[in-house]
């Protein structure tokens, strides 16, 4: 938030900065990433996650979680005063 700038710790960092700098030919990023597409599409066969999200539910979990935090931080500033 500071500078503007995200940084994300990566194991594969140097090697997507290879391939941002030319290290990979432009077929070897299509060929890999039709890999990467194949595999995703079997993964998510396979997977046991829904196909898609109780958006109910979620909306209703966050506000319990965010009344419950309200409710737990009022009680602390009270018990401070």
């Amino acid at each position: 938030m500071e500078t503007g700038h995200l940084t994300v710790l990566r194991p594969d960092a140097q090697e997507l900065l290879a391939i941002r700098n030319g290290a990979w030919s432009y077929e070897k990023v299509i060929d890999y990433v039709q890999k990467m597409e194949t595999k995703l599409d079997e993964i998510e066969e396979r997977s046991p996650l829904p196909a898609n999200t109780d958006k109910v539910a979620i909306n209703q979990l966050y506000h319990e979680t965010m009344e419950r935090w309200d409710r737990d931080h009022e009680r602390q500033a009270v018990a401070e005063l």
